[in-house]
């Protein structure tokens, strides 16, 4: 698991985790890289702040790695196990439930930052998850 510190063109400064440097690549190329803020995906990486890493800091921050990457895992088979996948119609899908046209369940799936956008200005809460916690044949 790599962390880069990424800036929005519109100066929001946020975390971004990724699997590894081609995660990033692969994720920005695609559109996939988003602000959480204002939902831009004109993100760069920035530079982060230096310091000294000391065997006992690099201990506990591979432990925090490793928690952080064992929450994610349980969170993907949670969602794997209790809600639909609804892959690339998942805007649609929340719109249905969301207006009543549908029964509601829990769902997942992608959308665009586009598609994410326009969900939550409609009041339709959604929570974006970083790629190693959606199931990655919704992607291709």
């Amino acid at each position: 698991m790599i962390i880069y510190d990424l800036l929005c063109q519109n100066h929001h400064r946020f975390e971004g985790w990724f699997k590894n440097s081609e995660d990033y690549q692969h994720q920005k190329a695609s559109g996939l890289l988003a602000c959480p803020v204002c939902d831009t995906c004109a993100v760069e990486k920035v530079p982060s702040a230096s310091h000294v890493q000391t065997r006992a800091a690099r201990d506990a921050a591979d432990e925090r790695s490793q928690s952080s990457a064992e929450v994610l895992a349980k969170l993907q088979r949670y969602l794997e196990r209790h809600c639909e996948d609804v892959g690339t119609q998942f805007a649609e899908k929340a719109r249905r439930i969301h207006y009543g046209e549908e029964e509601w369940r829990g769902i997942r799936g992608v959308a665009t930052p586009k598609q994410a956008r326009e969900l939550v200005e409609e009041g339709i809460e959604i929570i974006a998850l970083p790629s190693t916690a959606i199931n990655k044949s919704n992607l291709n």
